[in-house]
Protein backbone atom coordinates (compact mmCIF):
# COMPACT_ATOMS: atom_id res chain seq x y z
CA UNK A 1 0.00 0.00 0.00
CA UNK A 2 1.35 3.43 -0.75
CA UNK A 3 2.85 5.68 2.49
CA UNK A 4 -0.11 7.86 3.59
CA UNK A 5 -1.30 10.36 6.37
CA UNK A 6 0.23 11.84 9.08
CA UNK A 7 -0.33 9.51 11.74
CA UNK A 8 1.45 10.02 15.53
CA UNK A 9 3.43 13.27 16.63
CA UNK A 10 7.00 11.27 17.17
CA UNK A 11 9.66 12.75 19.55
CA UNK A 12 12.81 13.72 18.84
CA UNK A 13 14.25 10.03 20.45
CA UNK A 14 11.81 8.14 17.93
CA UNK A 15 12.55 10.68 14.74
CA UNK A 16 16.27 9.62 15.42
CA UNK A 17 15.10 6.42 15.18
CA UNK A 18 15.24 4.88 18.57
CA UNK A 19 13.03 3.20 21.08
CA UNK A 20 12.89 3.09 25.00
CA UNK A 21 13.22 5.99 27.12
CA UNK A 22 16.84 7.14 25.71
CA UNK A 23 18.82 9.63 27.63
CA UNK A 24 22.16 9.39 25.56
CA UNK A 25 23.98 8.17 22.61
CA UNK A 26 27.02 8.69 21.75
CA UNK A 27 28.83 6.68 17.87
CA UNK A 28 31.74 5.72 16.64
CA UNK A 29 32.32 4.58 12.92
CA UNK A 30 35.23 2.87 10.74
CA UNK A 31 34.96 2.90 7.13
CA UNK A 32 36.69 0.62 4.98
CA UNK A 33 35.90 2.05 1.26
CA UNK A 34 34.65 5.28 -0.35
CA UNK A 35 31.22 5.42 -0.59
CA UNK A 36 29.60 3.69 -4.20
CA UNK A 37 27.89 6.56 -6.20
CA UNK A 38 24.23 5.99 -6.58
CA UNK A 39 21.62 8.07 -8.51
CA UNK A 40 20.06 11.12 -7.23
CA UNK A 41 16.63 9.89 -5.37
CA UNK A 42 16.48 7.35 -2.81
CA UNK A 43 19.51 5.98 -1.43
CA UNK A 44 20.58 2.25 0.03
CA UNK A 45 22.38 3.52 2.98
CA UNK A 46 20.81 4.47 5.71
CA UNK A 47 22.91 7.18 7.57
CA UNK A 48 23.72 7.62 11.48
CA UNK A 49 21.17 9.16 12.90
CA UNK A 50 23.18 10.79 15.74
CA UNK A 51 27.08 11.06 16.45
CA UNK A 52 26.33 12.39 20.11
CA UNK A 53 22.75 12.98 21.59
CA UNK A 54 21.19 13.77 24.44
CA UNK A 55 17.34 13.72 25.52
CA UNK A 56 15.31 14.54 28.03
CA UNK A 57 12.58 12.32 29.99
CA UNK A 58 9.98 12.97 27.29
CA UNK A 59 12.39 11.48 24.45
CA UNK A 60 13.04 15.76 23.58
CA UNK A 61 16.75 16.80 22.36
CA UNK A 62 18.41 18.96 23.94
CA UNK A 63 22.21 18.49 22.94
CA UNK A 64 23.36 16.94 19.82
CA UNK A 65 26.88 16.94 18.04
CA UNK A 66 28.13 16.24 14.49
CA UNK A 67 31.33 17.18 13.59
CA UNK A 68 32.45 20.60 15.12
CA UNK A 69 28.88 21.59 15.64
CA UNK A 70 26.93 21.43 18.58
CA UNK A 71 23.51 22.40 19.43
CA UNK A 72 21.72 22.67 22.61
CA UNK A 73 18.66 23.72 22.99
CA UNK A 74 16.49 25.00 26.61
CA UNK A 75 13.24 23.36 27.32
CA UNK A 76 9.95 25.50 28.60
CA UNK A 77 7.92 24.11 31.13
CA UNK A 78 5.98 21.93 29.37
CA UNK A 79 9.14 20.06 28.08
CA UNK A 80 9.25 22.09 23.98
CA UNK A 81 12.45 23.57 22.83
CA UNK A 82 12.05 27.65 23.57
CA UNK A 83 15.98 28.24 22.88
CA UNK A 84 18.00 26.48 20.59
CA UNK A 85 22.04 27.32 20.40
CA UNK A 86 24.33 26.37 17.58
CA UNK A 87 27.97 26.44 18.25
CA UNK A 88 31.23 26.02 16.16
CA UNK A 89 34.40 23.89 17.02
CA UNK A 90 35.61 26.95 18.83
CA UNK A 91 32.66 26.90 21.09
CA UNK A 92 31.73 30.46 19.45
CA UNK A 93 27.73 30.95 19.27
CA UNK A 94 27.09 31.22 15.76
CA UNK A 95 23.05 31.23 15.41
CA UNK A 96 20.71 31.53 17.96
CA UNK A 97 16.65 30.77 17.66
CA UNK A 98 14.17 31.66 20.02
CA UNK A 99 10.50 30.20 20.14
CA UNK A 100 7.21 31.38 21.56
CA UNK A 101 5.25 27.86 22.20
CA UNK A 102 1.25 27.10 21.65
CA UNK A 103 -0.52 24.53 22.77
CA UNK A 104 -0.27 22.79 19.20
CA UNK A 105 3.41 23.45 18.64
CA UNK A 106 5.52 26.64 17.89
CA UNK A 107 3.93 29.77 17.09
CA UNK A 108 6.89 32.26 15.99
CA UNK A 109 10.70 31.59 15.59
CA UNK A 110 13.59 34.26 15.23
CA UNK A 111 16.66 33.03 14.60
CA UNK A 112 19.88 35.27 14.82
CA UNK A 113 23.32 34.74 13.37
CA UNK A 114 26.48 36.24 14.95
CA UNK A 115 23.77 38.04 16.94
CA UNK A 116 22.02 39.91 14.21
CA UNK A 117 18.50 38.53 13.32
CA UNK A 118 18.23 36.65 9.67
CA UNK A 119 14.74 35.83 10.03
CA UNK A 120 11.52 35.27 11.88
CA UNK A 121 8.36 32.73 11.17
CA UNK A 122 4.91 32.59 12.39
CA UNK A 123 2.93 29.47 12.59
CA UNK A 124 -0.74 28.55 12.35
CA UNK A 125 -2.50 25.05 13.29
CA UNK A 126 -6.12 23.68 12.68
CA UNK A 127 -8.38 22.41 15.20
CA UNK A 128 -6.41 18.91 15.12
CA UNK A 129 -3.14 20.08 15.59
CA UNK A 130 -1.81 20.16 11.82
CA UNK A 131 -0.15 23.31 11.09
CA UNK A 132 -1.90 24.81 8.17
CA UNK A 133 0.08 28.30 7.97
CA UNK A 134 3.98 29.24 8.06
CA UNK A 135 5.03 32.85 7.68
CA UNK A 136 9.02 33.48 7.13
CA UNK A 137 10.04 37.28 7.13
CA UNK A 138 12.92 39.03 6.41
CA UNK A 139 14.90 41.28 8.86
CA UNK A 140 12.90 44.33 8.23
CA UNK A 141 9.56 42.73 8.20
CA UNK A 142 9.10 41.86 4.59
CA UNK A 143 7.53 38.95 3.68
CA UNK A 144 10.24 36.46 2.23
CA UNK A 145 7.90 33.06 1.61
CA UNK A 146 4.22 31.89 2.85
CA UNK A 147 3.08 27.59 2.95
CA UNK A 148 -0.12 27.13 3.70
CA UNK A 149 -1.93 23.04 3.64
CA UNK A 150 -5.55 21.83 4.45
CA UNK A 151 -6.13 18.42 6.43
CA UNK A 152 -9.35 16.26 6.21
CA UNK A 153 -10.45 14.55 9.16
CA UNK A 154 -8.19 11.71 9.36
CA UNK A 155 -5.10 13.91 9.11
CA UNK A 156 -3.98 13.57 5.23
CA UNK A 157 -3.01 16.44 3.35
CA UNK A 158 -5.49 17.59 0.58
CA UNK A 159 -3.01 20.76 -0.24
CA UNK A 160 0.62 22.06 0.25
CA UNK A 161 0.86 25.11 -1.23
CA UNK A 162 4.68 27.27 -0.73
CA UNK A 163 5.29 30.35 -2.19
CA UNK A 164 8.66 32.07 -2.25
CA UNK A 165 11.42 32.45 -1.13
CA UNK A 166 12.48 34.07 -4.98
CA UNK A 167 10.36 32.58 -7.63
CA UNK A 168 9.87 29.28 -5.80
CA UNK A 169 6.60 28.12 -6.25
CA UNK A 170 4.46 24.73 -5.50
CA UNK A 171 1.37 23.61 -5.04
CA UNK A 172 0.62 19.59 -4.51
CA UNK A 173 -2.86 18.72 -4.30
CA UNK A 174 -3.71 15.04 -2.89
CA UNK A 175 -6.75 12.85 -3.15
CA UNK A 176 -7.10 9.66 -1.14
CA UNK A 177 -9.40 6.64 -0.56
CA UNK A 178 -12.49 7.48 1.38
CA UNK A 179 -13.17 3.95 2.89
CA UNK A 180 -9.21 3.53 3.37
CA UNK A 181 -7.59 6.41 3.47
CA UNK A 182 -5.26 5.60 1.13
CA UNK A 183 -3.40 7.66 -1.28
CA UNK A 184 -5.51 7.66 -4.89
CA UNK A 185 -3.57 10.51 -6.83
CA UNK A 186 -0.89 13.64 -6.58
CA UNK A 187 -0.99 16.66 -9.24
CA UNK A 188 1.44 19.28 -9.09
CA UNK A 189 0.73 22.28 -10.25
CA UNK A 190 2.54 25.44 -12.03
CA UNK A 191 1.79 28.91 -10.65
CA UNK A 192 -0.77 29.89 -13.50
CA UNK A 193 -2.36 26.76 -12.30
CA UNK A 194 -1.71 24.34 -15.25
CA UNK A 195 -0.34 20.52 -14.45
CA UNK A 196 3.43 19.94 -13.35
CA UNK A 197 3.06 16.23 -12.32
CA UNK A 198 0.24 14.32 -12.53
CA UNK A 199 -0.18 10.04 -10.79
CA UNK A 200 -2.80 7.71 -10.04
CA UNK A 201 -2.14 4.94 -7.44
CA UNK A 202 -4.28 1.94 -6.07
CA UNK A 203 -2.73 0.62 -3.37
CA UNK A 204 0.20 -1.26 -4.82
CA UNK A 205 0.03 0.01 -8.35
CA UNK A 206 0.97 3.04 -10.11
CA UNK A 207 -2.06 3.17 -12.69
CA UNK A 208 -0.88 6.41 -14.67
CA UNK A 209 2.29 8.93 -14.82
CA UNK A 210 2.69 12.07 -16.47
CA UNK A 211 5.26 14.98 -16.18
CA UNK A 212 5.20 18.15 -17.72
CA UNK A 213 7.80 17.97 -21.00
CA UNK A 214 10.82 19.64 -19.90
CA UNK A 215 10.38 20.03 -16.50
CA UNK A 216 13.43 19.72 -13.68
CA UNK A 217 13.54 15.87 -13.51
CA UNK A 218 13.62 15.77 -9.42
CA UNK A 219 10.25 17.70 -9.12
CA UNK A 220 8.84 17.37 -6.27
CA UNK A 221 5.99 14.44 -6.49
CA UNK A 222 8.12 12.52 -8.67
CA UNK A 223 8.66 10.02 -6.34
CA UNK A 224 6.58 7.35 -4.44
CA UNK A 225 6.84 4.39 -1.75
CA UNK A 226 4.88 1.30 -1.16
CA UNK A 227 4.82 -0.77 2.01
CA UNK A 228 3.85 -4.72 2.41
CA UNK A 229 0.62 -5.53 4.85
CA UNK A 230 3.06 -5.86 7.39
CA UNK A 231 5.21 -3.00 6.86
CA UNK A 232 8.26 -4.85 6.92
CA UNK A 233 9.14 -3.83 3.53
CA UNK A 234 8.87 -0.95 1.04
CA UNK A 235 9.40 -0.08 -2.63
CA UNK A 236 10.38 3.35 -3.18
CA UNK A 237 10.40 5.01 -7.14
CA UNK A 238 12.09 7.82 -8.39
CA UNK A 239 10.33 8.93 -11.87
CA UNK A 240 12.03 10.06 -15.22
CA UNK A 241 10.30 12.27 -17.36
CA UNK A 242 9.67 9.65 -19.96
CA UNK A 243 7.79 7.77 -17.19
CA UNK A 244 10.37 5.42 -16.52
CA UNK A 245 11.86 4.73 -12.92
CA UNK A 246 14.88 3.50 -10.72
CA UNK A 247 13.77 1.69 -7.61
CA UNK A 248 15.11 1.14 -4.07
CA UNK A 249 13.32 -1.94 -2.40
CA UNK A 250 13.90 -2.28 1.30
CA UNK A 251 13.76 -4.67 4.03
CA UNK A 252 13.51 -4.24 7.37
CA UNK A 253 13.95 -5.67 10.79
CA UNK A 254 10.42 -4.91 12.17
CA UNK A 255 7.53 -2.58 11.19
CA UNK A 256 8.93 -0.05 12.78
CA UNK A 257 11.38 0.83 10.46
CA UNK A 258 14.31 1.53 12.55
CA UNK A 259 17.12 -1.24 11.38
CA UNK A 260 16.85 -1.86 7.74
CA UNK A 261 18.51 -5.66 7.10
CA UNK A 262 18.56 -4.97 3.02
CA UNK A 263 18.36 -2.25 0.68
CA UNK A 264 18.62 -2.95 -3.02
CA UNK A 265 18.40 -0.59 -6.32
CA UNK A 266 16.95 -1.46 -9.40
CA UNK A 267 17.63 0.42 -12.49
CA UNK A 268 15.34 1.38 -15.32
CA UNK A 269 15.86 -1.90 -16.85
CA UNK A 270 14.59 -3.25 -13.32
CA UNK A 271 17.71 -4.79 -12.60
CA UNK A 272 19.92 -4.84 -9.44
CA UNK A 273 22.35 -1.91 -9.40
CA UNK A 274 23.96 -2.58 -5.98
CA UNK A 275 22.85 -3.58 -2.76
CA UNK A 276 23.50 -2.81 0.72
CA UNK A 277 23.54 -5.25 3.72
CA UNK A 278 23.22 -4.58 7.59
CA UNK A 279 23.92 -6.64 10.24
CA UNK A 280 23.33 -6.01 13.64
CA UNK A 281 23.77 -6.51 17.44
CA UNK A 282 21.06 -5.50 19.76
CA UNK A 283 20.30 -4.17 22.77
CA UNK A 284 16.88 -5.61 24.93
CA UNK A 285 15.21 -2.17 23.65
CA UNK A 286 15.44 -2.98 19.75
CA UNK A 287 18.48 -0.57 19.47
CA UNK A 288 21.69 -1.42 17.95
CA UNK A 289 24.70 -1.35 19.22
CA UNK A 290 27.09 -2.72 16.60
CA UNK A 291 26.44 -2.45 13.09
CA UNK A 292 28.31 -3.96 9.94
CA UNK A 293 27.18 -2.58 6.41
CA UNK A 294 28.59 -4.16 3.13
CA UNK A 295 28.09 -2.98 -0.23
CA UNK A 296 27.61 -5.19 -3.37
CA UNK A 297 27.73 -3.72 -6.95
CA UNK A 298 25.99 -5.66 -10.02
CA UNK A 299 29.54 -5.65 -11.63
CA UNK A 300 31.43 -7.21 -8.87
CA UNK A 301 28.85 -9.16 -7.88
CA UNK A 302 31.08 -9.66 -4.59
CA UNK A 303 30.03 -7.83 -1.26
CA UNK A 304 32.53 -5.16 0.03
CA UNK A 305 32.88 -3.63 3.75
CA UNK A 306 31.59 -0.66 3.55
CA UNK A 307 31.51 0.41 7.48
CA UNK A 308 31.73 -0.58 10.66
CA UNK A 309 29.62 1.24 13.97
CA UNK A 310 29.13 1.05 17.44
CA UNK A 311 27.00 2.69 20.31
CA UNK A 312 27.02 3.57 23.98
CA UNK A 313 23.40 4.60 24.80
CA UNK A 314 22.17 5.14 28.49
CA UNK A 315 18.29 5.15 29.76
CA UNK A 316 16.08 6.17 31.97
CA UNK A 317 14.47 4.28 34.11
CA UNK A 318 11.73 2.60 33.35
CA UNK A 319 9.27 -0.08 34.42
CA UNK A 320 9.35 -3.42 33.49
CA UNK A 321 12.35 -5.52 32.72
CA UNK A 322 13.92 -3.66 30.65
CA UNK A 323 17.58 -1.47 31.81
Amino acid sequence: MPLHGSGKKLTDAENRGFAGPVKSVSTTFQTFMPEPIQPSGYSILYRLSCEQCDFDTHGTEVRSKTGGRLVRKSLDAEGRADEEITENGEGEATYRTLYTNGLAGKLEQNTYMDGKLVHSSTFRYDSQGNMVEWNVHKPDGTLESRSWSTFDGRGNELESVSDGPGDTYFDIVQTYNPQTGHLESLTSLNRDGSVRLYFRVNDDTVLSYWQQPGDHRNSYGNDICFENDDRTERDCRDYNLDGTYTMVRYVFTDKSKRNPLKATLYGTDHQVVMAAYYDYELDSWGNWTRRTVRIQTGESGERRLLEKDARTLTYYPAEGTHQ
